[in-house]
């Protein structure tokens, strides 16, 4: 049995110690959770960025990676939480029945076609009664009560006009106003965005 030496050049080998092989390095270990974190926090998975965050700052501390991955996927999923906070509540008003087909009687009967007929008083007559009586079969499809009543408002807006047109009356300002005023109403009850 040979007792290493001390011996310095080229060929000089690391001692080792009696009867233990040599140690190698531990390689580090990888963290996932780090990575799921920082992908869900790119793609606005609020929970899971959020969970998996924290998973991964706990892993970081055993494997010694993606502390700074986990914290960048954490601070991404706290961003996102403003504009799902906004957006969900419209999106959610924006699709109910009653709101979509309201929009789309407005969208059909809009200021430019009822302008074509004012030198026509019965087409005007006809598309102001076909607007009412479709307005307030529209509220009745709502299943938001704001969305409804604001809906129903609006046709009775038009059907003061209608009967202003059959009397003879002109109709006053109050009137317009309150027609647009309605119509605002429509659109923030129905969750039309930056009404």
């Amino acid at each position: 049995m040979s007792i290493p030496t001390n011996e310095v050049g080229p060929d000089a080998q690391a001692p080792e110690a009696y009867g233990y092989p040599p140690v190698a390095p531990q390689p580090q270990g990888k963290n996932g959770f780090a990575v799921a974190s920082l992908v869900f926090g790119l793609i606005g998975g609020i929970l899971f960025g959020l969970v998996f965050g924290f998973i991964g700052l706990s892993r970081a501390k055993k494997v010694g990676k993606g502390k700074a991955m986990a914290w960048v996927g954490i601070v991404l999923s706290i961003l996102w939480i403003a504009p799902i906070a906004y957006f969900v509540p419209v999106l959610l008003k924006a699709t109910d029945p009653g709101c979509m087909a309201a929009k789309s009687t407005l969208n059909t009967y809009n200021d430019s076609k009822l302008n074509a007929d004012q030198n026509n008083p019965d087409a005007l007559k006809t598309d102001l009664q076909t607007l009412t009586s479709q307005l307030a079969a529209d509220s009745a499809k709502s299943n938001n009560s704001a969305a409804k009543t604001a809906i129903k408002n609006l046709s009775d807006d038009f059907q003061q006009l209608v009967t202003a047109i059959n009397t003879g009356t002109v109709p006053g300002d109050e009137l317009q106003a309150k027609i647009n005023d309605d119509a605002k109403k429509i659109d923030t009850e129905c969750g039309t965005i930056g009404s």
